[in-house]
Protein backbone atom coordinates (compact mmCIF):
# COMPACT_ATOMS: atom_id res chain seq x y z
CA UNK A 1 0.00 0.00 0.00
CA UNK A 2 1.56 3.08 -1.14
CA UNK A 3 1.98 6.54 1.25
CA UNK A 4 -0.40 8.09 -1.21
CA UNK A 5 -3.38 5.55 -0.14
CA UNK A 6 -2.83 5.67 3.37
CA UNK A 7 -3.08 8.97 3.48
CA UNK A 8 -6.45 8.88 1.50
CA UNK A 9 -7.72 6.60 4.15
CA UNK A 10 -10.79 7.77 6.45
CA UNK A 11 -11.31 7.06 10.25
CA UNK A 12 -15.10 7.48 11.38
CA UNK A 13 -16.40 8.22 14.20
CA UNK A 14 -19.99 9.62 15.54
CA UNK A 15 -19.06 11.83 12.93
CA UNK A 16 -17.85 11.96 9.00
CA UNK A 17 -14.20 10.03 8.15
CA UNK A 18 -11.40 12.38 8.79
CA UNK A 19 -7.91 11.45 7.24
CA UNK A 20 -6.39 8.41 8.97
CA UNK A 21 -2.64 10.37 9.41
CA UNK A 22 -5.10 13.09 11.12
CA UNK A 23 -6.30 10.80 13.67
CA UNK A 24 -2.77 9.21 14.47
CA UNK A 25 -1.59 12.78 15.25
CA UNK A 26 -4.32 12.95 17.60
CA UNK A 27 -3.90 9.42 19.28
CA UNK A 28 0.17 10.32 19.58
CA UNK A 29 -1.13 13.72 21.04
CA UNK A 30 -2.64 11.65 24.54
CA UNK A 31 -1.30 9.18 26.80
CA UNK A 32 -1.95 5.77 25.65
CA UNK A 33 -4.12 4.67 29.06
CA UNK A 34 -4.31 1.03 27.96
CA UNK A 35 -0.75 0.78 28.91
CA UNK A 36 -1.36 0.65 32.20
CA UNK A 37 -2.82 -2.83 32.41
CA UNK A 38 0.96 -4.16 31.02
CA UNK A 39 1.19 -3.22 34.63
CA UNK A 40 -1.40 -4.17 36.08
CA UNK A 41 -3.13 -6.92 34.50
CA UNK A 42 -5.97 -7.57 37.39
CA UNK A 43 -7.44 -4.37 35.59
CA UNK A 44 -8.87 -6.21 33.00
CA UNK A 45 -9.77 -8.94 35.51
CA UNK A 46 -10.06 -7.38 39.05
CA UNK A 47 -12.33 -10.48 40.32
CA UNK A 48 -9.29 -12.71 39.00
CA UNK A 49 -7.40 -14.76 41.06
CA UNK A 50 -5.45 -15.00 43.58
CA UNK A 51 -8.30 -15.00 46.30
CA UNK A 52 -8.26 -12.15 48.76
CA UNK A 53 -10.52 -10.41 51.49
CA UNK A 54 -13.84 -8.49 50.25
CA UNK A 55 -12.11 -5.07 51.57
CA UNK A 56 -8.98 -5.86 49.31
CA UNK A 57 -11.39 -7.02 46.16
CA UNK A 58 -13.11 -3.65 46.54
CA UNK A 59 -10.17 -1.85 46.04
CA UNK A 60 -9.23 -4.37 42.99
CA UNK A 61 -12.83 -3.29 41.32
CA UNK A 62 -12.58 0.46 42.22
CA UNK A 63 -9.05 0.53 40.37
CA UNK A 64 -10.45 -1.40 37.51
CA UNK A 65 -13.31 0.92 37.14
CA UNK A 66 -11.34 3.72 37.73
CA UNK A 67 -8.56 3.10 34.80
CA UNK A 68 -11.89 1.79 32.87
CA UNK A 69 -13.33 5.56 33.45
CA UNK A 70 -9.82 6.75 32.32
CA UNK A 71 -9.53 5.15 28.74
CA UNK A 72 -13.29 6.30 27.70
CA UNK A 73 -12.38 9.82 28.93
CA UNK A 74 -9.23 9.83 26.58
CA UNK A 75 -11.72 8.63 23.74
CA UNK A 76 -13.94 11.54 24.29
CA UNK A 77 -10.65 13.86 24.23
CA UNK A 78 -10.00 11.94 20.91
CA UNK A 79 -13.53 12.54 19.26
CA UNK A 80 -13.36 16.28 20.80
CA UNK A 81 -10.26 16.90 18.71
CA UNK A 82 -11.82 14.64 15.54
CA UNK A 83 -15.32 16.71 15.17
CA UNK A 84 -13.13 19.78 15.35
CA UNK A 85 -11.40 18.40 12.12
CA UNK A 86 -13.95 17.00 10.70
CA UNK A 87 -16.76 19.91 11.33
CA UNK A 88 -14.21 22.85 10.72
CA UNK A 89 -11.74 21.99 8.01
CA UNK A 90 -14.01 19.39 5.93
CA UNK A 91 -17.92 20.50 6.51
CA UNK A 92 -16.41 24.25 6.99
CA UNK A 93 -19.16 24.57 9.89
CA UNK A 94 -17.56 26.22 12.63
CA UNK A 95 -21.01 26.17 14.95
CA UNK A 96 -21.33 22.50 14.22
CA UNK A 97 -17.63 21.96 15.28
CA UNK A 98 -17.93 24.09 18.84
CA UNK A 99 -20.87 21.91 19.48
CA UNK A 100 -19.41 18.57 19.17
CA UNK A 101 -16.11 19.44 20.75
CA UNK A 102 -18.22 20.86 23.58
CA UNK A 103 -19.91 17.76 23.91
CA UNK A 104 -17.19 15.35 24.19
CA UNK A 105 -15.05 17.68 26.60
CA UNK A 106 -17.71 17.53 28.81
CA UNK A 107 -17.83 14.00 28.59
CA UNK A 108 -13.92 13.76 28.92
CA UNK A 109 -14.23 15.68 32.48
CA UNK A 110 -17.07 13.98 33.85
CA UNK A 111 -14.91 10.61 33.40
CA UNK A 112 -12.00 11.92 34.41
CA UNK A 113 -13.42 13.05 38.08
CA UNK A 114 -15.12 10.09 38.45
CA UNK A 115 -11.95 7.94 37.14
CA UNK A 116 -9.91 9.96 39.75
CA UNK A 117 -12.13 9.59 42.55
CA UNK A 118 -12.57 5.81 42.23
CA UNK A 119 -8.64 5.02 42.16
CA UNK A 120 -8.53 7.19 45.52
CA UNK A 121 -11.20 5.04 46.42
CA UNK A 122 -9.09 2.59 45.80
CA UNK A 123 -6.47 3.22 47.52
CA UNK A 124 -8.29 4.01 50.52
CA UNK A 125 -10.34 0.66 50.52
CA UNK A 126 -6.37 -0.94 49.95
CA UNK A 127 -4.70 0.74 52.49
CA UNK A 128 -7.72 -0.08 55.07
CA UNK A 129 -7.83 4.39 55.49
CA UNK A 130 -11.13 5.44 57.49
CA UNK A 131 -12.04 9.17 58.46
CA UNK A 132 -12.42 9.88 61.91
CA UNK A 133 -15.99 10.91 63.06
CA UNK A 134 -14.61 13.55 64.78
CA UNK A 135 -12.35 14.73 61.20
CA UNK A 136 -13.97 17.57 59.25
CA UNK A 137 -13.91 15.55 56.52
CA UNK A 138 -15.97 13.32 57.57
CA UNK A 139 -18.92 16.08 57.20
CA UNK A 140 -17.59 17.22 54.41
CA UNK A 141 -20.92 18.16 51.36
CA UNK A 142 -20.50 16.17 48.22
CA UNK A 143 -22.17 18.65 46.53
CA UNK A 144 -19.81 21.25 47.25
CA UNK A 145 -16.97 18.86 46.05
CA UNK A 146 -14.74 18.65 49.40
CA UNK A 147 -15.68 15.12 49.60
CA UNK A 148 -13.78 14.30 46.48
CA UNK A 149 -10.84 16.46 48.38
CA UNK A 150 -11.35 15.15 51.43
CA UNK A 151 -10.41 11.69 49.92
CA UNK A 152 -7.74 12.89 48.47
CA UNK A 153 -6.12 14.52 51.34
CA UNK A 154 -6.53 11.06 53.19
CA UNK A 155 -4.77 9.24 50.83
CA UNK A 156 -1.72 12.09 50.69
CA UNK A 157 -1.66 12.14 54.50
CA UNK A 158 -0.76 8.29 54.62
CA UNK A 159 1.67 8.17 52.29
CA UNK A 160 2.85 10.65 53.70
CA UNK A 161 2.99 8.24 57.16
CA UNK A 162 4.32 5.30 55.61
CA UNK A 163 6.87 2.98 56.65
CA UNK A 164 7.07 2.29 52.49
CA UNK A 165 10.20 4.50 51.10
CA UNK A 166 8.73 4.27 47.68
CA UNK A 167 5.31 5.09 49.36
CA UNK A 168 6.50 8.22 51.34
CA UNK A 169 8.35 9.46 48.29
CA UNK A 170 7.10 8.94 44.96
CA UNK A 171 3.57 8.15 45.64
CA UNK A 172 2.74 11.10 47.92
CA UNK A 173 4.92 13.18 45.16
CA UNK A 174 2.69 12.67 42.19
CA UNK A 175 -0.54 12.98 44.91
CA UNK A 176 0.47 16.72 45.98
CA UNK A 177 1.30 16.92 41.75
CA UNK A 178 -2.36 15.96 41.27
CA UNK A 179 -3.79 18.18 44.40
CA UNK A 180 -1.74 20.95 43.22
CA UNK A 181 -2.50 21.18 40.13
CA UNK A 182 -4.02 24.10 38.05
CA UNK A 183 -5.37 22.04 35.43
CA UNK A 184 -7.02 19.46 37.67
CA UNK A 185 -8.33 21.87 39.54
CA UNK A 186 -10.16 23.42 36.98
CA UNK A 187 -11.23 20.42 35.47
CA UNK A 188 -12.82 19.56 39.24
CA UNK A 189 -14.39 22.77 39.13
CA UNK A 190 -15.95 22.23 35.78
CA UNK A 191 -17.52 18.96 36.74
CA UNK A 192 -18.91 20.56 39.10
CA UNK A 193 -20.38 23.41 38.18
CA UNK A 194 -21.86 21.22 35.38
CA UNK A 195 -23.30 18.28 38.06
CA UNK A 196 -24.56 20.91 40.47
CA UNK A 197 -25.06 24.52 38.81
CA UNK A 198 -27.15 23.46 35.64
CA UNK A 199 -30.39 22.38 34.55
CA UNK A 200 -30.73 19.52 32.23
CA UNK A 201 -31.99 20.22 29.38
Amino acid sequence: MTLENQEGELVHGMRGGIPSSRMEQIHLALPYSMTLRDVLPQLDDPLAGPHVGVRQMKAKVRLSDGWHMLNQARLALLEAEACTIFYDEIQRDHTEALYHCRYYLDDAALRLCSSCEHMVQSVILHWSLSIPKNDPLAGADRSSGTSRNGSLVLALKAAEKSNDAYVRKDVATVLKRLRSSKAWKACVKYRHDWVHSRLPA
